[in-house]
């Protein structure tokens, strides 16, 4: 416990009540993720939304973590949409440290919560949104952000919306108000 103490900068009383605490259920992590989904539909900063990892193959398990890439709008940095993201998830979701990782433009924010539950969310500039060759399940865009990067070049939407059953990007295509970007 020293150990942990030292890593998050706790007295061992702090400590002791976090790790004497129960592991997080499967149902509050799939409570939390929806909430997060819903924080990221309703943030006008952030275009689009994908699950990533384990649950984007449908394959979690009881320690799974929480994987969501989120595509910020154009224009905007990761730094300052992370920080409003990050003073939720310690006021509301109970986190007790995070780490940040840079890929080139891109934050991944990795937070740990006081019951053991991971949360990585990754913040994507708009031009570089992309699958990146694990599991990918887009969740949500908004109309006007309807370009999704694949594996290999820069593919829109239109490319491969067809494969999917039933999108908001279905539905702008059959209306007629997507132009697919050159």
């Amino acid at each position: 416990m020293d150990i942990l103490c030292a890593l998050v900068d706790w007295d061992s009383r702090t400590a002791s009540y976090f790790y004497d605490r129960a592991v997080f259920t499967e149902s509050e992590r799939r409570d939390l993720r929806a909430q997060l989904v819903a924080a990221a539909r309703s943030d006008e900063r952030i275009d689009a939304a994908a699950l990533v990892g384990s649950a984007a193959r449908d394959s979690e398990d009881q320690w799974s973590d929480i994987d969501l890439a989120l595509r910020l709008a154009p224009g905007l940095s990761p730094e300052e949409v992370a920080a409003e993201w990050t003073a939720r998830l310690y006021e509301i979701h109970g986190a007790v440290a995070y780490l940040d990782i840079w890929s080139g433009p891109t934050l991944f924010r990795v937070f740990l919560l006081a019951s053991s539950l991971q949360i990585d969310l990754s913040f994507w500039p708009s031009d570089v949104f992309a699958e990146s060759g694990g599991p990918f399940r887009l969740l949500s865009v908004t109309p006007t952000s309807l370009r999704v990067h694949l594996r290999g070049p820069r593919t829109p939407l239109s490319a491969w919306v067809g494969c999917m059953p039933c999108t908001p990007g279905r539905a702008l295509l059959a209306a007629g108000r997507y132009k697919p970007s050159t």
